[in-house]
């Protein structure tokens, strides 16, 4: 969704820069830092004047997020100012929105601004178009983003059943290409509120901007979808909605509605995990028509961030789950739990203990890919991956494994984890792998057996394979 980079060291100041290509995006303020200026540059080759690339300035005033990459740092800034970057401001029509504040920081933020865009044009075509530059100073930068319909949504065949065989996601869809965990209340990106544990926060970008939902394009894809799997001598049943961003946010209501309609015609049914859906009578009535399962994502507000700003807690999607209970929907608790750990861990007791209340429960074990995630769930990163028996691909963690990827994973379940969850074929089931074993509820799909399996090496190779070629 974005980035943060560290960029130079301006009069003994660090200066954060944060990039888009997308028209009136802005930048939400990240914790401990400034937001200073807004600028826009014409971008290198382009033939009009509104082809623009967007930079939002911050200098820091704390501890950074460990998010931050810094490799930009160094030589960038350092430089001596040329005659030829002194052209830059010209060439690329650079227009400077100043807050008011930080008036006085104003050749800093040109001096930033200037090598920044020089660096990145360096080489490239020049713009075709120069028209005069323009400055001006606010108190506050509003993001001017629009949301807006592009492409229609495509449905895709490939997920987690292509690694692990027997899960039951046959087909993905996704709204979007961003989440709204990484987007402010008022418009802003915002990528380091996305839930800290997220798997697919890097991969989101492209907002404002959102996928048609038909219902004729939608059964066309699922008809030749069929198609195709069944020459593979492979069934297509179970569609998941919201594959890598959130499906259950009010702005998707109509695609919702749509997706549900075109699947019912179609025999399929939905798994739908969320953290924003509210209570509908609408979709509630589709998600029961089309023997779904409705998946009320759980864990700690304090790694959730982007949910709560819009009131979604995890007491508030309790709340909804009962709603949709009492309606008749199969709506379960998808509970993050440190698998290690008595009772799910510190952080996921709690709220374990109140989804046990639910008729059905879906455990999910944490993975860990940040370090700072690890410090707080495992107490430790690098130090829990010393001085262990390897695991099949040679990394080792206490209590949890190293993936390909650098997830931390659990190598083993506690015993009160085991006695909930018993052969996976109850009440209360879990949806996890490391690198040897697979647990799978069939997320309580009708006449689904949950299972525990081991995971072949082959099938680990497979997905090694897949992302060494990216």
């Amino acid at each position: 969704m974005g980035r943060l980079f560290l960029i130079g060291y301006e009069r003994g100041m660090t200066v954060l820069g944060m990039y888009s290509k997308n028209p009136g995006i802005v930048y939400a303020t990240p914790h401990n830092t400034e937001h200073i200026a807004h600028v826009t540059y014409v971008n290198s080759g382009a033939l009009r004047q509104d082809n623009r690339s967007n930079i939002d300035y911050f200098i820091v005033t704390g501890t950074l997020d460990e998010r931050v990459v810094t490799e930009k740092s160094v030589v960038l800034h350092q430089r001596d100012f040329s005659p030829e970057m002194a052209d830059i401001e010209r060439k690329h029509s650079i227009n400077w929105n100043i807050i008011s504040r930080f008036r006085h920081l104003e050749d800093t933020i040109r001096n930033v601004a200037i090598k920044d865009i020089y660096a990145h044009a360096y080489g490239k075509p020049r713009p075709l178009e120069v028209s005069n530059s323009r400055k001006v100073y606010s108190e506050d930068i509003k993001s001017e983003a629009t949301i807006k319909k592009t492409r229609y949504a495509n449905i895709d065949i490939n997920g987690k059943q292509t690694f692990l065989p027997d899960c039951i996601l046959d087909l993905n869809l996704d709204f979007a290409n961003w989440c709204i965990s990484g987007i402010s209340l008022d418009g802003k990106l915002s990528p380091l509120n996305s839930c800290d544990y997220c798997y697919a926060s890097y991969k989101h970008s492209g907002y404002p901007n959102i996928y048609h939902v038909s219902k004729k394009h939608l059964i066309e894809q699922i008809t030749e979808a069929k198609k195709e799997r069944a020459q593979k001598d492979l069934s297509t049943r179970y569609l998941r909605l919201g594959k890598r961003t959130e499906a259950g946010y009010d702005l998707f209501y109509e695609h919702i509605l749509t997706t549900l309609e075109a699947c019912l015609e179609t025999g399929i049914s939905v798994v739908f995990p969320t953290k924003f859906l509210q209570f509908d009578k609408n979709i509630a009535e589709l998600l029961k028509r089309t023997d779904s399962t409705l998946l009320f994502s759980l864990g700690n507000d304090k790694f959730e961030k982007g949910p709560c700003l819009y009131g979604r807690t995890n007491n508030w999607r309790i709340e909804q789950a009962k709603k949709f209970l009492d309606f008749g929907v199969r709506a379960v608790p998808y509970v993050l739990i440190d698998a290690i750990k008595e009772n799910g861990g510190h952080f996921f007791s709690r709220v374990l203990n109140e989804a046990m209340t639910f008729p059905l429960v879906q455990l999910i074990p944490i993975k860990i890919r940040q370090r700072a995630l690890a410090n707080t769930i495992l107490g430790g990163w690098q130090s829990l991956i010393e001085g262990q028996e390897d695991d099949l691909l040679g990394y080792s963690c206490g209590g949890y494994e190293q993936s390909q990827s650098h997830s931390r994973l659990h190598i083993d379940v506690h015993t009160s984890i085991k006695q909930h969850i018993m052969n996976n074929n109850g009440c209360v089931r879990m949806c996890s792998h490391n690198n040897n074993t697979m647990w799978c509820g069939k997320c309580f799909m009708t006449g689904e057996n949950g299972r525990i399996d081991s995971i072949k090496k082959v099938i680990l190779e497979k997905k090694i394979q897949r992302r060494k070629k990216k």
